[in-house]
């Protein structure tokens, strides 16, 4: 009787051997799918924190631009009111002097009629 062999030998073991590959094939694309997902993941949460930190960013040069502009309008409203004040100054101080005109010349005119009655013999 011929020796006994021991093991797998011939066609089953190459067999065994090709489905040991495959299943090595589909344990690293397993791995790889899993480590792309988590890649994906990870980008995308970095994508959002872009986006966050944008926003944020945005929201507190629009803050500063007002901080800004805030004082620039108070004293341009400081100074169009002062230029009302002076406006209205000056408007009274013009009207002043030409009623005190009006007064002075109707003076003038009355003297002058007194002189003239003066002169006048009745």
């Amino acid at each position: 009787m011929p020796k006994r062999k021991r093991g797998i030998t011939g066609d089953a073991a190459s067999r065994r051997e090709a489905i040991r590959k495959r299943e090595r094939r589909v344990v690293e694309t397993e791995e790889e799918a899993a480590d792309c997902q988590l890649w994906h993941n990870v980008a995308r949460i970095e994508e959002r924190k872009k986006q966050k930190n944008k926003g944020i960013a945005d929201c507190q040069t629009r803050h500063n631009v007002d901080s800004r502009e805030e004082p620039r309008k108070k004293r341009n409203k400081e100074i169009s009111r002062l230029a009302v004040m002076d406006n209205v100054r000056r408007k009274k101080q013009k009207n002043k002097r030409n009623s005190r005109l009006v007064s002075n010349g109707n003076n003038d005119r009355e003297k002058t009629e007194e002189t003239d009655e003066k002169k006048q013999p009745d």
